[in-house]
């Protein structure tokens, strides 16, 4: 006859859990940061144009105006 209380295995301590990645974030993390930076360095540089003086005879001129 078996007994009703079945042995369970007891649940791993906090300190003994290894909390493991997914292999997908390995391969999105270097592409994530390529797209970010593709997207924030024209725009950016944009920013910083923007900043620029237009003089008819000379187009842009480097400056910092508001």
């Amino acid at each position: 006859m078996t007994s009703s209380t079945a042995t369970m295995p007891l649940p791993a301590s906090p300190a003994r859990e290894v909390r493991r990645r997914s292999p997908a974030f390995g391969l999105a993390a270097p592409a994530t940061l390529f797209v970010v930076l593709a997207l924030l360095g024209p725009l950016a540089l944009m920013f910083r144009y923007s900043l620029n003086r237009f003089v008819p005879g000379q187009m842009m001129v480097e400056a910092l105006t508001l």
